[in-house]
């Protein structure tokens, strides 16, 4: 019973990684029509800078970590996915399926192998001081470095669970609740459901696809990197 209990809990902690970037699929294929296949390398890319970020300002630190986390998050993100859509998504609105597909595959192999060739030159040509792709593996997590692991006794076994991954599950749950309330009881969520719903109505009504588009590609790469950062400590 134990070891299903330890089971089901990191059964859990792996959906809850996989819900960030289900919500952001979902969100902007209901608001654009793009199934987005490139999140895996959205979320690497984002991993990537916040490893950076935090060996070059000082891992020990929790105000470091939470800075990075704060940048890549809040501020990288939105910048990339306000760069995607502009150059790949918004022209892909008439396009048929099979472009779109490609296209998202494109990026998904581009983008991350992109970001090592930056970090491989950054490391062994440009002498920025980076950190090498070989030691990306050893992430630390926004809130304790090293790892620390809690047990909790359930009446006869043992329950481990990390730091890390209390971020995880912590991190899930907040997203569930503001992507709840942005779609039902915000401005921008109800233009975006009125966009997918009755986009002719939402014309005449004076709402801008191109603007429900941007938001949309916005909150889903933000999603994306978010599973990307609380993801990397946990599965490496």
């Amino acid at each position: 019973m134990g070891e299903f209990i330890q089971l089901l809990v990191s059964g859990a902690i792996a959906g809850a990684i996989y819900s960030l970037i289900a919500a952001g699929l979902t969100l902007s294929y209901t608001s654009t029509g793009i199934f987005n296949l490139a999140y895996g390398g959205i979320a690497y890319t984002s991993a990537m800078l916040y490893f950076q970020l935090i060996n070059a300002l000082g891992v020990e630190s929790l105000g470091v970590r939470l800075l990075s986390f704060f940048l890549v998050v809040a501020v990288f993100c939105p910048l990339l996915g306000q760069l995607l859509n502009v150059a790949v998504f918004r022209p892909l609105a008439r396009a048929n399926d099979a472009a779109k597909v490609m296209a998202t595959i494109g990026i998904l192999v581009a983008l991350p192998a992109l970001t090592d060739l930056i970090v491989d030159l950054g490391t062994k040509t440009w002498d920025w001081g980076l950190q090498s792709t070989d030691y990306v593996f050893l992430t630390p997590g926004v809130w304790k470095v090293p790892s620390e692991t809690w047990t909790y006794d359930l009446g006869g076994f043992d329950l481990r669970i990390s730091s890390n991954q209390w971020s995880v599950l912590a991190v899930a749950a907040v997203v569930a609740v503001a992507l709840w309330a942005l779609m039902r009881h915000t401005r921008i969520g109800l233009q975006m459901r009125a966009v997918v719903d009755r986009p002719d109505l939402a014309g005449l009504r004076g709402v801008s696809e191109s603007f429900t588009s941007s938001a949309a590609w916005i909150i889903g790469t933000m999603l994306a990197g978010l599973a990307g950062v609380v993801g990397a400590p946990v599965y490496n």
